[in-house]
C-alpha cells in the first residue's frame, strides 16, 4: 500500500520543486490508497475515496436522505415525498455524490434506485448504503429476510455497506455475527453500525466480536464527539455522519456563522469541509438542487486557524434527539436482550414534565377563572352600561342621525356593527332572533361571496354559536336552522338527523347564569342558550327551523345548490365517529339520483398547535377537516371563530369536482377521523381538546349520560304553564345547578 502525504513545508519556491509536488499528484490519483496528512486542516491534498480496513473504496462525501413526506415536512404527501426525494437524488447525481444512503422502510430503497437511473448513472457507479432496521433483529430468519428485500429493492446482487440501525433493536452479539455471515458468504460487501457509542463498540471488541468497518453517529461542528472519533481512529472505523448539518438548528448561532462569511459560502458548506477536514465520511440532506449543490462544498478550505476556532463551538448539541440517546446504552443491555423503551426514549420523561407543567397550568386557570367570575359578578351592571355606551358610540353619530327610536338604532347596530344588545319591549321576541341579525348586513364579506351563494348552501352543525357568528360575519347566512344558537354534541345531531328532530325538545335541568341573565335548559345531547324553550311559543319558533331544515332534506334533489355542512368539535375524541355523522347526512340529503347535489361535510377541530387543512378523506370525497390554534375570547365576540376554515372549505368546495371536495397538490389525506386523531405514519397525534363540552361560566353544557330528561313539547299546556305540573316542579328544582 502506498501513501502519499503533501505538506506546506514542502512547498519549495523553485520551479523544480513545484514541477515535482505537481507530479506528485498527479501519480496520486492512481495510488490506490491515499490518507489525510496528520499536520491539519490544508495541510495536504484531500482524497476522493477512503478505503475501509477490509478494502472497500467508499467516496468521501455522501447524499443523505430521510422518509419521504416525513413528520419535518407537514403538508406533504408519501407519494409526493417519493417524487421528490427522486429529483433530489438526480440532482445529487448530477452535483458529483457518489454515495448515497437510505433505509428499508417506506419504500426508500426503490425510491433511490429511480432517481439514480433517472440521472443516467448506473446504479453499480454509485455506492448505496442502507440499513438493518430494529424491528428485524427479532430472529435469524427476519434478518436474513430483510436483507433480502433490500436486495430486491436495490435490484442487485451484492449490498455495497449495510448498517445496523441502532442498538436499541438489540440481541446485537447474535445479529451481529449473521450479518459477518451473509458478509462472508458475498451477500453484503462492508457491514457497519449506527448509532453506537464507546461502551458499545469496546463491548463488541471484549466479546470477540469482529468491530464494524463503519459507526454512523451523529457528529458535528456543534457535536464533536471526541471520545468516540478518537476510538474510532484507533481501531480504523470510518466515522460517517449523520446530520452533519445538525438539521440547521444550530446555523446563525456560533462562530461558524462568521467563518462562513469569511469564507464566502453558506455555513452548511463550512460544516461539511470542516467534516471532511477532520476525516469524517458527511451525508448532508436536502431536497433543493442549489442546497445539494452547495452542501458538497465544493471549492471551499478552512485554515488552521478557522478550524480551530470551530472545535471552540463544540456544546454537545444533539439534533436527533430519538436516535442519539441510544449510543449510551450500557452493552449488557444490548448484547443478549432488546432494551426496555425507558432505557433510551428520554420522551417518556418529556412528555410526564409536560403532563405536570399542564396539570399545574390546568389549577392556575381555574383559579383565574374563579376570580373572573367573581369580578364579572360584582361588576355586571356597569360591564353592561360600557358595552351599551360602546356599541352606541361604534354606530356612529351618523347612524343616530338616521335612527329616531333606539329600537331601530340598535336593529341597526346588530346588522351592520355586529353587536348583540336587548332591545325595549322584547322587539325581537327571542335573544337567538337578535343573533339572526348580527352581522346580517356586514361589510366584512368573503371575496367570493355571491360566487359561494349562487352555488352553495352553508348549513351549521355547531358546536356552538361561533359557527353561525362566522358564516354571518362572512355574508354567507341564509337561512335560520335549528343547530344555529344551539350547543350540540356529534351524537346529538346524528341522533336528531335520523329521529327527525323528535327529541329536540328533550331537556333534563333548567339553570339561571345570574351574571350573564341567560336561562339554560340542558340535556345530553345539546343545550339552549340562547332561547328559553319552557315558552311555548318559542319552542314555535324552534319548529318552524326544524321544519326549514327537514323541508331543505327533502327537497334535496331538486335544488341546483350543494350543501355544505360545517361543524366544529366539541372535543376532539368525536373525530373517531365522523364517517358516521357524514353516513347519517348523506342518508338524509342523497336522493339516489345522478348528477344529484353534492354533499359536503367539514370538520373543524380547535385547540392545536397550528393551522392545517383541507386535509382529505380518503374514501370519503366529500369530508374534510380543518385544524386550527384555540379559539380566544376575542374571536368568539368578534364572530371571528371559524371565518379562516369555512373560506378555505368554500373555496376547496367551488372547485370542480363531482364527488366531493377537489383534490389538490400537496393536500394531506387520512384514511379515518381516527387516524387525524391519533396520528398516522407520518403525523403526530392532534392535541386532546374538549373546550366545547364547557362554557364559560364555570357550569357544563351537557347533561351527564342517564340522566332523566323531559319532553317540554309533549303537553306544553299541562306540564309548562301550570304551576302544580310536576315537570315543573322538577325543573324548578334544579336552578343554579
Amino acid at each position: 500500500m502506498r501513501t502519499i502525504c503533501l505538506h506546506k513545508s514542502q512547498w519549495g519556491k523553485t520551479l523544480a520543486c513545484s514541477c515535482s509536488i505537481l507530479l506528485t499528484w498527479l501519480l496520486s490519483f492512481r495510488s490506490p490508497t491515499l490518507q489525510l496528512c496528520a499536520s491539519g486542516a490544508g495541510a495536504g491534498i484531500e482524497p476522493r475515496s477512503i478505503e475501509l480496513r477490509r478494502g472497500l473504496r467508499i467516496p468521501r462525501l455522501g447524499f443523505g436522505t430521510g422518509r419521504p413526506g416525513g413528520s419535518r415536512d407537514p403538508g406533504v404527501t408519501l407519494e409526493q415525498g417519493r417524487k421528490r426525494l427522486v429529483d433530489a437524488v438526480n440532482a445529487a447525481i448530477h452535483a458529483g455524490y457518489r454515495l448515497v444512503d437510505t433505509s428499508l422502510s417506506s419504500g426508500m430503497e426503490s425510491t433511490i434506485i429511480e432517481g439514480i437511473r433517472k440521472s443516467g448513472v448506473q446504479p453499480s457507479e454509485v455506492v448505496i448504503a442502507t440499513k438493518l432496521l430494529k424491528h428485524a433483529h427479532s430472529s435469524p430468519a427476519a434478518v436474513r429476510s430483510s436483507l433480502e428485500d433490500s436486495l430486491r429493492n436495490l435490484k442487485c446482487d451484492c449490498i455495497d455497506l449495510y448498517l445496523l440501525q441502532s442498538p436499541r433493536g438489540g440481541m446485537i452479539s447474535k445479529v451481529w455475527t449473521q450479518l459477518l455471515a451473509l458478509r462472508d458468504a458475498g451477500l453484503i460487501r462492508a457491514v457497519g453500525v449506527s448509532n453506537f457509542g464507546v461502551q458499545q463498540l469496546e463491548g463488541m471488541r471484549i466479546s470477540g466480536l469482529e468491530l464494524p468497518e463503519v459507526n454512523q453517529v451523529e457528529v458535528h461542528c456543534w457535536r464533536q464527539m471526541h471520545e468516540l472519533t478518537a476510538y474510532h481512529r484507533k481501531h480504523r472505523i470510518a466515522t460517517m455522519q449523520m446530520a452533519p448539518l445538525a438539521r440547521g438548528e444550530m446555523f446563525n448561532k456560533t462562530d461558524v456563522a462568521n467563518i462562513a462569511r469569511e469564507v464566502g459560502c453558506s455555513e452548511a458548506a463550512v460544516a461539511v469541509r470542516w467534516s471532511m477536514q477532520m476525516g469524517f465520511i458527511p451525508l448532508p440532506r436536502s431536497v433543493r438542487p442549489d442546497r445539494i449543490r452547495e452542501n458538497s462544498a465544493a471549492g471551499v478550505t478552512l485554515t488552521e486557524c478557522q478550524m480551530e476556532r470551530i472545535a471552540r463551538v463544540d456544546s454537545n448539541y444533539t439534533s436527533c434527539t430519538k436516535a442519539s440517546p441510544c449510543s449510551r446504552l450500557p452493552w449488557p443491555a444490548v448484547a443478549e436482550q432488546i432494551p426496555d423503551k425507558a432505557m433510551w426514549d428520554e420522551s417518556k420523561q418529556r412528555k410526564a414534565e409536560a403532563a405536570k407543567f399542564r396539570q399545574e397550568r390546568s389549577k392556575e386557570r381555574a383559579q383565574k377563572a374563579v376570580m373572573k367570575m367573581q369580578r364579572q359578578l360584582a361588576s355586571q351592571a356597569e360591564v353592561a352600561a360600557r358595552r351599551r355606551s360602546r356599541s352606541a358610540k361604534e354606530a356612529g353619530p351618523d347612524c343616530q342621525r338616521h335612527f329616531l327610536d333606539e329600537a331601530s338604532l340598535l336593529e341597526h347596530i346588530a346588522a351592520i356593527h355586529g353587536r348583540a344588545l336587548s332591545v325595549p319591549g322584547n322587539r325581537f321576541g327571542g335573544q337567538s332572533d337578535q343573533l339572526d341579525l348580527l352581522h346580517s348586513c356586514s361589510p366584512e364579506k368573503h371575496p367570493r361571496c355571491d360566487e359561494i351563494l349562487e352555488h352553495l348552501q352553508l348549513v351549521s352543525l355547531g358546536s356552538f354559536c361561533g359557527m353561525k357568528l362566522s358564516i354571518q360575519r362572512l355574508g354567507l347566512g341564509t337561512a335560520h336552522l335549528p343547530f344555529d344558537w344551539i350547543r350540540s354534541t356529534q351524537a346529538g345531531v346524528e341522533r336528531f338527523l335520523k329521529t327527525g328532530f323528535s327529541e329536540f325538545f328533550c331537556v333534563a335541568r333548567k339553570l339561571e347564569i345570574e351574571s350573564a341573565a341567560l336561562t339554560v335548559h340542558r340535556g345530553e345531547y345539546h343545550s339552549f342558550w340562547h332561547d328559553d324553550v319552557s315558552q311555548a311559543v318559542v319552542r314555535e319558533k324552534l319548529r318552524r327551523r326544524i321544519l326549514r331544515f327537514l323541508d331543505l332534506a327533502k327537497g334535496f334533489r331538486n335544488q341546483s345548490r350543494d350543501v355544505l355542512f360545517l361543524r366544529s368539535c366539541a372535543c376532539s375524541s368525536e373525530l373517531h365517529h365522523v364517517e358516521d355523522l357524514y353516513a347519517a347526512l348523506t342518508q338524509c340529503f342523497t336522493s339516489g339520483q345522478e348528477n344529484s347535489p353534492r354533499v359536503l361535510l367539514a370538520i373543524i377541530v380547535d385547540g392545536q398547535v397550528q393551522r392545517q387543512g383541507p386535509i382529505r378523506h380518503a374514501s370519503l370525497p366529500g369530508l374534510v377537516f380543518f385544524t386550527q390554534e384555540q379559539l380566544s375570547e376575542e374571536d368568539g365576540a368578534d364572530s371571528q371563530a371559524y371565518c379562516w376554515a369555512i373560506g378555505a372549505a368554500c373555496d376547496a368546495a367551488l372547485w370542480d369536482c363531482a364527488q366531493g371536495f377537489a383534490v389538490q397538490p400537496g393536500q394531506r389525506v387520512v384514511k379515518s377521523g381516527t387516524e387525524l386523531a391519533d396520528g398516522g405514519e407520518w403525523y403526530p397525534p392532534l392535541q386532546f381538546c374538549e373546550a366545547g363540552l364547557h362554557s364559560g361560566y364555570g357550569v357544563s353544557c351537557f347533561e351527564a349520560p342517564g340522566a332523566a330528561h323531559l319532553n317540554l313539547d309533549a303537553d306544553c299546556g299541562r306540564d309548562m304553564d301550570n304551576p302544580a305540573s310536576e315537570h315543573k316542579k322538577m325543573l324548578q328544582g334544579n336552578k343554579g345547578a
